[in-house]
C-alpha cells in the first residue's frame, strides 16, 4: 500500500470497497494496523540511522577532551559536589530538571 502513495481517504476507500460489507470493519482495522506497523518500523530505521550518524559526527567534530565521556569528578562530570558549588539559579534548574525526569531527587537525594 505504501508504494501506491495515494491520499489517505482514497486508499481507505479502496480497502473498504475490496471487502464484503460484513468484513469492512476488519479490512479497515487491518489497513490501519499495517500502516501503524510500517510507520513504527520506518521510524525505528530512520532513528537508528540518525543515531549512528550522530555518534560518528560527534566523534569527528568534538574536541578530544570531550569525547572521553568525562572522568568521575572531572570537568565533564555533573556530580553532587559540582552541583553544590554552582550558582543558586543554575543549581535550582538542575535539581528541578532532575525532579521532573525521574521524581527521585527529593530532600534525601544527593543533589539536595
Amino acid at each position: 500500500m505504501g508504494v501506491l502513495r495515494l491520499p489517505g481517504r482514497h486508499r481507505l476507500l479502496i480497502v473498504q470497497d475490496s471487502f464484503p460489507l460484513r468484513e469492512v470493519g476488519a479490512g479497515t482495522a487491518s489497513n490501519d494496523f499495517f500502516r501503524h506497523i510500517g510507520a513504527t518500523l520506518g521510524s525505528a530505521v530512520v532513528g537508528s540511522l540518525f543515531a549512528s550518524r550522530l555518534v560518528a559526527l560527534l566523534a569527528e567534530r568534538l574536541p578530544a577532551s570531550a569525547t572521553g565521556g568525562g572522568t568521575p569528578g572531572g570537568s565533564n562530570s555533573l556530580s553532587p559536589t559540582v552541583v553544590s558549588k554552582l550558582p543558586a539559579p543554575v543549581k535550582d534548574s538542575i535539581i528541578d530538571a532532575d525532579l521532573r525526569l525521574d521524581g527521585a531527587a527529593g530532600p534525601g537525594s544527593p543533589l539536595h
